[in-house]
């Protein structure tokens, strides 16, 4: 159920009016002819960077930076409901986030619903997080190691690309 400011339920006078009120807690994005059918487009709320997809008729919002590496996920190439980092294809789910082959990994889903052709969109509560973290304080030796095994993780997941295409 969606909640409106009380100074804003006082002020109107009729019910027309009522139907105009901003919702607390949702924001205004614009014009949804904006983002053609099939295409992205990033925006910054309340400081926040979301990514937006119109997909087959339906809209999606997630966090824009992948955990990974934090790249952005909006210019990365998209599927039904799926959109693959750009850097390292990781894919992620837009329906919920969640990074496809990649237990423990995802990214905030936002509600996102377009009125008289108006987008606007809820912020999930999660915590916005623009990179996967390694625990900090490691050893050199381990550090390293780690970046060698992402490297050669990116190696076969790019040449799987390859092999598909």
């Amino acid at each position: 159920m969606l909640t409106a400011d009380i100074e804003q339920l006082e002020e109107t006078e009729t019910l027309d009016e009522l139907e105009h009120i901003e919702p607390v807690g949702q924001f205004l994005l614009g014009p949804s002819d904006e983002i053609a059918e099939g295409a992205s487009q990033i925006y910054t709320v309340e400081g926040r960077e979301i990514g937006v997809y119109h997909r087959d008729g339906e809209w999606f919002s997630i966090d824009n930076h992948c955990p990974h590496k934090g790249a952005s996920l909006a210019v990365g190439p998209c599927e039904q409901t799926t959109v693959s980092c750009p850097w390292h294809h990781w894919k992620f789910d837009l329906r919920t986030g969640e990074a496809i082959g990649r237990p423990g990994f995802h990214v905030s889903t936002h509600s996102i619903e377009e009125r008289d052709g108006e987008l606007w969109v809820t912020l999930s509560d999660e915590p916005w997080i623009n990179t996967q973290t390694t625990g900090g304080g490691e050893e050199p030796e381990i550090r390293d190691l780690k970046a060698a095994t992402d490297e050669a993780i990116d190696w076969v997941d790019a040449s799987r690309c390859l092999v598909r295409y």
